[in-house]
């Protein structure tokens, strides 16, 4: 189903969200393969791209992974653009996140913190548009303690964001119980701009269908991607997990990779198999790539 998502032509309407510590540039490149739509780089704090030039160079995409957004956070509206003046250069969309529950992002008052205070969200969103070249993306949840999807909406569509991905849980829900779609159909009715849903999507049929039924313009995949690149692919895939694993192998070795980061990438390829346990415990004891690929040598399928 392609499209132009902020003036950038998207081959699918299903997109992968950025998740820290999963969403790897290996990752990206696999699930765009498999048909995502748009990815992100995942979201880095405004002050570590301001002041250390390594997060910087690995904010750079491959070409293999255009067109794609890079996810920021921040708490200071100085800090915030001069991180997206930094890297505007790199991609076609910037996206701030509103909506990480993670309580070391809470404690910076970063991220879901600042459904605690719609209008300093609100002004954030503005300071940024107002200066970028690139399109500003918002990426939140329906509320903090409860949903209040009506005010989020509001402040964020007067902060003059092109897009806004609205993840159907509360920050105190994290990621218990069930997303509220109801909610996210609420908020498209309210939206001015392309509304995303995010929350309990497992697969691109699914997420089709959401869109189809007017609950959101487009969706976003997390954790029904993660170790299940084929959950984009719009059409019956035959894939083995360790056809899966060996290209995921193959795409780290060619892009680079963080050894922890790669293990627990791995782990979630492996869940639901015979002999996971054995493979799980083998990789969280692996200490370099040719031990990783030993542990994988027990994979049945």
């Amino acid at each position: 189903m392609k499209s132009k998502f902020c003036g950038i032509p998207v081959e699918s309407k299903v997109f992968l969200s950025p998740m820290v510590g999963f969403t790897s540039r290996a990752s990206r490149i696999q699930c765009k393969q498999y048909g995502a739509g748009f990815t992100y780089i995942p979201m880095e704090h405004s002050e570590a791209v301001n002041f250390n030039e390594e997060i910087l160079k690995k904010l750079k995409p491959v070409k293999e992974e255009l067109p794609c957004g890079i996810q920021l956070t921040g708490a200071d509206e100085k800090s915030l653009i001069k991180a997206v003046e930094k890297v505007e250069k790199l991609v076609p969309l910037i996206d701030l996140n509103f909506g990480c529950p993670s309580k070391k992002i809470l404690s910076s008052k970063c991220g879901a913190w600042h459904l605690k205070d719609l209008k300093k969200m609100k002004e954030l969103i503005s300071a940024v548009a107002s200066v970028s070249n690139k399109p500003v993306t918002v990426k939140t949840r329906i509320g903090f303690d409860a949903p209040q999807t009506e005010k989020i909406m509001k402040a964020i569509d007067t902060g003059a964001a092109s897009a806004i991905t609205l993840h159907g849980r509360t920050v105190k829900q994290g990621y218990s119980g069930k997303a509220d779609w109801n909610e996210i159909k609420k908020a498209k009715k309210l939206s001015c701009v392309p509304l995303i849903g995010n929350g309990d999507i497992e697969n691109a049929e699914q997420g089709n269908k959401l869109i189809e039924q007017k609950y959101c313009d487009y969706v976003m995949i997390g954790r029904g991607a993660l170790g299940n690149p084929i959950c984009f692919s719009e059409i019956p895939m035959n894939k083995s997990k360790s056809e899966l694993i060996k290209e995921f192998i193959k795409l780290n070795e060619i892009h680079g990779f963080d050894e922890s980061e790669l293990k627990t990438q791995l782990i979630q390829f492996i869940k639901g198999i015979r002999g996971a346990s054995i493979i799980r415990k083998q990789l969280s004891e692996a200490k370099t790539i040719i031990e990783i690929n030993n542990a994988l040598k027990e994979l049945k399928e």
